[in-house]
């Protein structure tokens, strides 16, 4: 079965190539081990970028397989032997070269869809798997009923010449069915699929430019996130072109042997880049955005045990204690919503699951636990709770801030509150010196900002725990600024100070409270 030859490699690129191909299958047999320590396995798009590594791994496994088969007849019993394993694996190459593809094509459409059109296709993930699965077995079967399948030089794949080897009789057949079978419907695929995320980049880049601060924020940060899928489609298409030039050539029949070399050493070349430039796209799409956490207690290291084995989480130290830094726009923060839980507050997970699912559908707004609002008595302004009694009817069970010691919010907030031109110095100065009041500033500002997007509402939405309460712990002896008896005092002397930076407080009442089913 090993016509030596028809071999166009010496033993020392077998050596490289093997090394080559083994490199590419554990980095991407890591990047999928990687995926699924962090847990990324439950969200659509990283798992169809992970059917797409794992069918690049396949590809490298099943070269590193064939190397072993050509290159060590004795593997094979007999001749006949040898022949049936060679088509078992020039199946095996077709079949999960198609799987890839359509891996990729599918990733294109669901992409396409999400980021152009706001269609999320995740209910036909199971579609996407078994199109990808079952299609590329038709496809591969075709050339066993052809018997096209053989050795052709140092692989086993669709025969090019009628004795497998380069200089003998073109075999017609056999090259009709590398292009209708694999080349021609790549490079088509491919080419939509490059098409499609470069139109894609370029909608998202427009409206990044174009749509006001919170809309560009988050198609800047949609760009960032999309940029390494988009890395999938676009190297498979740039890997299959010289492999397409190469094929094409050859079916001239005017090559010479060195020319063919070449070609024959860039097309095997450019399928382990694929699978190797496969596994790495899929790190740099795992490292590109982990939870961040700031740790404010600048005399205690971070506890950093606690959650080693749960995901990567940066910890943000920081040199001095001041109650401004939890609203630092770091620029490690790279995901769109902030969860900021005081060390004094202890929230059940299942309420803070439903607060987060409440706040993707209202990203604009501050979604939390603690109600409070402004009460107006003679002129002031007075701060209170959600029940206090303020004298009327209208003001009881009624809210105009949500405490953002246990809430969710948009990260743009962040950066519109480090904005001097939005949040003056001012304002800043007054929460340093009071050491308190940074939740008020923060409700007042983005009722501000809504007021002036024609969308004038209370800043924040009351999420109810299921368990009926918000565990308040004091940690080791040390209580919240809340139970000071001028916390009240100081809160509503920030409110009367905001209002005279604002020309009246932007604040508007809410009775709204979102619970849970239970």
């Amino acid at each position: 079965m090993n016509n030596s030859s028809c071999d166009v490699f010496s033993s020392s690129a077998v050596i490289i190539f093997s090394a080559a191909n083994g490199t590419s299958l554990f980095v991407c047999l890591l990047a999928a081990a990687l995926l699924c320590i962090l847990k990324l396995h439950s969200k659509t798009v990283y798992r169809l970028a992970l059917y797409q590594v794992l069918s690049a791994s396949a590809v490298a496994a099943q070269s590193v397989g064939q190397v072993f088969l050509l290159k060590h007849p004795a593997s094979a019993s007999s001749e006949a032997t040898g022949q049936r394993l060679c088509k078992a694996f020039a199946f095996l190459f077709l079949y999960t070269e198609w799987v890839k593809l359509l891996f990729v094509a599918w990733v294109t459409v669901h992409l396409f869809c999400y980021a152009v059109f706001h269609k999320n296709l995740k209910r036909l993930e199971v579609i996407y798997i078994a199109t990808s699965v079952i299609i590329p077995a038709g496809i591969a079967s075709v050339p066993f009923t052809t018997d096209t399948y053989g050795v052709t030089q140092s692989w086993c794949w669709i025969q090019s010449w009628k004795n497998n080897c380069f200089g003998d009789t073109l075999f017609v057949t056999g090259v009709i069915e590398q292009f209708a079978l694999w080349f021609g419907p790549a490079m088509t695929i491919l080419s939509l699929s490059s098409v499609g995320m470069f139109v894609m980049m370029i909608i998202l880049i427009y409206r990044a430019f174009m749509w006001r601060s919170l809309k560009r924020n988050q198609n800047w940060k949609a760009v960032k996130q999309l940029l390494p899928l988009v890395a999938y489609p676009v190297l498979f298409f740039i890997f299959i072109v010289p492999q397409f030039i190469g094929r094409v050539y050859a079916a001239t029949d005017t090559m010479s042997y060195e020319q063919n070399y070449i070609l024959t050493v860039t097309s095997i070349a450019c399928e382990v880049g694929w699978s190797l430039s496969a596994g790495i796209a899929q790190i740099i799409h795992l490292v590109n955005g982990h939870p961040s956490q700031m740790w404010n207690n600048v005399n205690v290291k971070p506890p950093t045990d606690l959650w080693r084995d749960l995901c990567p989480i940066k910890v943000l130290t920081q040199k001095r204690n001041k109650m401004r830094n939890r609203l630092q726009n770091f620029p490690e923060m790279e995901g769109k919503a902030i969860l900021m839980m005081d060390d004094d507050i202890l929230v059940p997970l299942p309420d803070v699951l439903f607060a987060f699912r409440v706040w993707q559908q209202f990203p604009h707004l501050i979604v939390g636990f603690y109600p409070r609002k402004h009460v107006e008595i003679n002129g002031s302004y007075v701060y209170g709770t959600r029940e206090s009694d303020s004298g009327t009817s209208f003001h009881k069970k009624v809210y105009s801030m949500i405490l953002i010691g246990a809430a969710f919010f948009h990260r743009e907030y962040l950066r519109m509150f480090n904005d001097e031109a939005l949040v003056p110095r001012i304002v800043h100065d007054l929460i340093d010196a009071v050491e308190n009041c940074d939740d008020i500033a923060m409700n007042t500002m983005v009722a501000h900002f809504l007021a002036k997007a024609a969308f004038p509402q209370c800043p924040g939405l009351f999420v109810r725990s299921q368990s009926r309460q918000v565990i308040e712990n004091a940690t080791k002896g040390r209580q919240g600024k809340w139970h000071d008896p001028s916390h009240k005092v100081t809160r509503s002397s920030c409110l009367n100070k905001l209002s005279n930076f604002y020309g009246g407080l932007p604040l508007h009442y809410s009775d709204i409270m979102l619970t849970p089913m239970t």
